[in-house]
């Protein structure tokens, strides 16, 4: 594993950190006195789910979340879920939790210690073959001490018998505590200087003698690489057209120089797997589906830039909001796609591993600009009748970037698409 600091320091960082911050986990009425709730947004979409909760063999847990509505934050179906509170108990066979509410911990300082280590999960998991789903719930237990949302938990304290008995094999402890401890400290001696958006985990609380537990956020694609296929579509309608020249010249000079380390630096692959196309049917929705095509291998990005979609989509120039009738093409386009979205990465080998997508609104007062912009509004919201499955606001493979300038400079595009890559969660360092 790669880790930035010497085992030394990161110890000497870990015990510092740890003696500051911690409440002693011995003390009578710790857990009520945690206010783990504390600060967490309440996802009103899954306030009164049920969940049914099996012991994990590559996480802590596997439950099975029913009676959510629509939202961008926890969905119905299988997760991944880990303690929070190592000395409570919670029911695993099978067991149905009832009544449980949902929690973002996005954009809250003081879960960013535990929303940064979810965020590289995954890559410390690549990293290291031997990083044991048994270590990853101590170092969870250990950064939930640390953040005083839970009892103290220290590997450099706790002898073998006062471990959980699932950190345990025949008695003996069954993790890595020196890996625990430099993993720990590796992400308190960074979280405060990541400068990047760090995406929440979801908590879900249960009733009051059971574990309450967190859901980590998707994990973040895989990095671009030789085999990402990249589509750019332009809306070629006349409307647009002192902003084709400038996106030409941004993906055959600027973007190209800016990826080309990505793609090994091999100007055919580049060339070949990142393509503009211009369109003057203004539907955005059919675009982003790549026009119902399938890549051969790899990954998919779509990147639209468009200012007005006309009657296919919208009214062209009268009065329109959400609660209009939504026109036939739209409908079946955004069912089209919806479709499509989750095949993408049902099987990696008829296509691609990941799928993402932007839109670029661009900023047109005439005809129909103002009235596409409020529709991709009310796409990405969910509002009136845009609500999925009309809508996209339970989906999170899309970014939205609005009033993008007609007929800007090449730099200020490829700022806006770097920017718009980087937010999804691609890492463009080559």
């Amino acid at each position: 594993m790669r880790l930035k600091l010497t085992v030394g320091l990161l110890l000497g960082v870990f015990t510092i950190l740890y003696m500051s911050s911690c409440t002693d986990s011995v003390s009578p009425g710790i857990e009520d006195s945690l206010e783990l709730y504390a600060g967490l947004d309440l996802i009103t979409e899954a306030s009164n789910t049920s969940i049914n909760v099996n012991k994990g063999s590559d996480a802590y847990f596997q439950i099975n979340v029913n009676n959510v509505e629509s939202n961008k934050l926890i969905r119905n179906g299988v997760h991944e879920a880990w303690c929070l509170e190592w000395k409570k108990p919670m029911r695993s066979n099978n067991d149905l939790h009832a009544g449980v509410e949902w929690y973002s911990s996005e954009n809250n300082e003081k879960w960013k210690p535990l929303n940064y280590f979810l965020s590289i999960k995954h890559k410390l998991q690549q990293e290291d073959e031997d990083l044991t789903y048994k270590d990853i719930q101590a170092i969870i237990w250990t950064l939930a001490g640390y953040m005083n949302i839970a009892p103290e938990f220290n590997v450099d304290k706790l002898s073998d018998s006062e471990l959980p008995s699932r950190l345990r094999s025949n008695g003996v402890a069954d993790i890595n505590r020196e890996k625990v401890i430099l993993i720990s400290s590796k992400v308190l001696s960074e979280y405060n200087s990541v400068d990047r958006k760090i995406p929440g985990g979801v908590i879900g609380r249960t009733s009051h003698e059971d574990q309450d537990i967190i859901v980590p956020p998707p994990p973040p694609p895989d990095e671009i690489d030789v085999d990402t296929n990249i589509y750019i579509y332009f809306d070629d309608s006349g409307s647009m057209n002192s902003t084709f020249s400038p996106l030409q010249t941004m993906r055959s000079n600027l973007l190209k120089d800016a990826l080309l380390p990505l793609y090994d630096s091999d100007e055919t692959a580049y060339d070949n797997r990142v393509t503009i196309r211009s369109r003057n049917g203004e539907r955005t929705f059919d675009w982003l589906n790549i026009e119902g095509e399938t890549p051969a291998d790899g990954n998919v990005i779509v990147l639209v830039f468009q200012d007005e979609a006309s009657t296919v989509y919208h009214s062209p120039f009268t009065s329109w909001n959400e609660s209009n009738t939504r026109t036939p093409g739209f409908n079946g386009d955004i069912s089209v796609l919806r479709n499509r979205l989750d095949s993408f990465i049902a099987d990696p080998t008829k296509g691609s591993g990941y799928y993402r997508g932007v839109i670029f609104q661009v900023e047109d007062q005439n005809f129909g600009g103002p009235n596409f912009e409020k529709l991709i509004g009310y796409v990405e919201n969910g509002d009136g009748n845009y609500a999925p499955p009309f809508g996209l606001s339970d989906r999170n493979e899309f970014r939205y970037v609005y009033q993008v300038d007609d007929g800007d400079t090449p730099q200020a595009y490829l700022d806006l698409v770097t920017d718009a890559l980087e937010d999804l969660g691609f890492d463009l360092t080559p």
